[in-house]
């Protein structure tokens, strides 16, 4: 728990964790905590339902509020 972050702002956001893309730190994954990688949707198996449960975002387990911004055609 981050007692140090308020609020935080979504913009356009998922409900997944994806593999890192971008950085030259060659590492697959782009989220941690305590330092160990979690669980991510790797970027060429987006369509594969067996990676989505463990790489799920889950917001109702964060003690702040959050304002998700998104759009019916924001092209992603």
């Amino acid at each position: 728990m981050y007692l140090e972050i308020k609020a935080v702002v979504a913009y356009v956001p998922v409900n997944v964790r994806y593999a890192a893309c971008c950085g030259a730190t060659g590492l697959p994954y782009a989220w941690t905590w305590h330092g160990q990688p979690l669980p991510y949707v790797p970027l060429m198996r987006r369509s594969d339902p067996t990676t989505l449960p463990n790489a799920e975002i889950a917001p109702e387990n964060t003690h702040g509020p959050i304002l998700m911004i998104g759009a019916e055609d924001d092209g992603i």
